[in-house]
């Protein structure tokens, strides 16, 4: 496995999601973070393109149902973003991520605690500005219009010499706004198996599991995303990932599918 590039392409299938997760830091798979800082000194530059569509939701009792009242309607969403990364000094690395619009500013960090021959372990916290674009209620205010401080837990299990798992568990504390979507805790937890067939290729899955967010007014909800996805490793300084993320379980949310691709970009 190679180790001084890294990977950070997140869920745009989860688009209040991005609001409550640490953003910014490295990751070696797709939708999981792993516990290796970046070496000292080292510079990542990551553009990430996204595009998806949503035609079903996952209502209050948990089914899947159409979003609209006629079924040839849909919503699509695309979206540009990037990610700068550095590593300051052995085992802490600082970053910001920020989306096309600049709708969403995050300063992220990753402190490595505990490191063994085959797992490691990390702290990573950060704080997401809203800036926000358009109209916005300031008492009324939803997930996609407030700023965050998530902190969580980044475990790295390494498999023999070609497979490992990366596990993230984040905690979006209570944010003190009118609207009360915002008043409850949100949790995050991510997983992400690869596996090396060939040294220049890894063949990753995992899921995304979301709790106590939500899309829309009701009970609070959860969601479950699939991430299937390969990291092409063939160049020296760069990494191309692609994924296609899709839901398969939920409630209150809108039921997203989506096409990804990042380009890893590492200078020392």
């Amino acid at each position: 496995m190679k180790k001084v590039l890294a990977i950070s392409l997140f869920l745009a299938v989860l688009p209040l999601s991005l609001f409550g997760q640490v953003r910014g830091i490295s990751a070696s798979k797709i939708g999981a973070y792993n516990a290796r800082p970046l070496p000292e000194a080292t510079v990542e530059f990551e553009p990430q393109i996204a595009t998806g569509w949503s035609d079903m939701m996952w209502n209050g009792a948990g089914q899947r149902v159409n979003r609209f009242p006629l079924t040839d309607s849909v919503e699509r969403f695309t979206s540009v973003d990037f990610r700068v990364t550095y590593g300051i000094v052995d085992g802490l690395e600082a970053g910001i991520f920020a989306t096309g619009d600049y709708e969403l500013l995050s300063f992220g960090i990753k402190k490595r605690i505990l490191e063994s021959r085959t797992a490691s372990l990390a702290f990573i916290t950060g704080y997401n500005y809203a800036a926000g674009n358009g109209i916005i209620s300031i008492q009324k205010r939803g997930l996609e219009s407030h700023s965050s401080l998530p902190m969580g837990l980044a475990g790295s299990f390494r498999i023999g010499e070609k497979a490992g798992i990366d596990a993230d568990f984040q905690v979006e504390p209570p944010f003190p706004v009118g609207n009360d979507m915002n008043k409850t805790a949100h949790y995050y937890f991510d997983v992400d198996a690869g596996y090396y067939p060939v040294k220049t290729l890894q063949l990753v899955t995992g899921f995304a599991l979301t709790y106590g967010t939500r899309d829309f007014s009701g009970p609070r909800g959860y969601q479950l995303i699939i991430n299937p996805g390969v990291t092409v490793e063939t160049g020296r300084h760069f990494i191309i990932v692609l994924a296609a993320p899709f839901c398969v379980a939920g409630k209150t949310h809108y039921c997203f599918r989506s096409l990804q691709m990042a380009l890893t970009l590492a200078f020392d």
